[in-house]
């Protein structure tokens, strides 16, 4: 809250005539009234409008309507709570939380960039392990020693064998599949952004970009390779390509 400033005149006695009694129509009261008169409009500043303002400054609002940016100069927000609508802040806490309801693409809905939009459908319906995988055969290709540990650009290898598709695990269970020689996206919806990375087969393996978030509502991403930290690559047999 801006305190206003104080700018009544207070010179009021230089402002009286060599006699104030003739020359103002004084009385000998208003006289010595007049001498009071600039302590009073001060003390009721201070009282009225100075100390209020200082409470209020010092005091939480609510229900502030911002009219533009805050620039917080490089400082943090603390004590958020958890949000529970779609345009709230969100703090990590809670972002972190939201892992457990990150999407597993179903066989053929991540191949080409299009993902799931249900998650309750695509975690308990969808999901590919190699125990639902149907008729196709599957088989461990290559494994992550480290799955927890953040995972920068690099490339793996393993042997391809005769295999044409190959699928990806993160370690949180989503999966992408590939085609040989193809790229695609293992990418992990949550309620606040994307976690995405870019897989592609070559001939010795498989190069692993990066990871990156992509914020609802935003067109800004941010690099954190905590995400998408790929497990294991099976390669899939029973599919011609």
């Amino acid at each position: 809250m801006a305190i206003p400033k104080f700018e009544d005149d207070l010179r009021i006695i230089s402002k009286l005539g060599d006699n104030p009694g003739t020359d103002n129509g004084y009385t000998t009261e208003e006289f010595k009234e007049a001498f009071d008169k600039a302590p009073l409009l001060i003390q009721k500043f201070i009282n009225e409008v100075l100390i209020p303002a200082a409470n209020a400054s010092s005091s939480p609002e609510e229900g502030l309507t911002m009219s533009g940016p805050i620039n917080m100069n490089g400082q943090s927000i603390k004590g958020l709570n958890a949000p529970t609508a779609d345009d709230e802040a969100v703090n990590w806490g809670s972002v972190k939380n939201a892992a457990g309801v990150g999407i597993p693409l179903p066989l053929g809905l991540e191949y080409g960039g299009v993902g799931a939009t249900d998650p309750k459908t695509a975690r308990e319906n969808l999901e590919i392990t190699p125990e639902n995988i149907g008729a196709l055969s599957m088989e461990l290709l290559w494994e992550n020693a480290s799955p927890n540990s953040s995972m920068t650009a690099q490339s793996i290898s393993f042997d391809k064998k005769s295999y044409k598709m190959f699928m990806v695990v993160d370690n949180n269970g989503t999966t992408a599949i590939i085609f040989d020689n193809g790229n695609s996206f293992i990418s992990f919806y949550m309620s606040t952004a994307i976690s995405f990375r870019q897989l592609t087969i070559t001939k010795t393996g498989m190069t692993i970009g990066g990871a990156y978030l992509y914020w609802y509502g935003s067109s800004n991403t941010s690099a954190d390779n905590n995400y998408n930290i790929i497990a294991r690559v099976y390669g899939i047999g029973g599919v011609s390509a």
